[in-house]
């Protein structure tokens, strides 16, 4: 579902300045990711590669691993958010 929404938002906002993209980002797909993961917290590598992969089509980020997509975008680790 997040790779859908986040598709949906890259193909339609292609032009999106960076702010409003987090926006949309934070409200729409960060928002299912995080969803009760304090109760299910992924514990198996494959489940947090599967996770984070909604980050890895986002727009501007093409060639980027994950940690350096979120410095770009200045974000925090899922991880990071599902311990805070």
């Amino acid at each position: 579902k997040c790779n859908i929404t986040l598709g949906l938002i890259n193909r339609h906002f292609m032009k999106l300045p960076k702010p409003n993209f987090l926006i949309l980002y934070k409200s729409l797909v960060r928002s299912k990711i995080e969803y009760a993961a304090s109760v299910w917290s992924p514990w198996s590598l494959k489940v947090i590669e599967d996770i984070e992969r909604a980050t890895r089509i986002v727009k501007n980020c093409i060639g980027f691993n994950y940690e350096q997509r979120l410095r770009l975008l200045d974000l925090p680790t899922l991880r990071y958010r599902r311990i805070r």
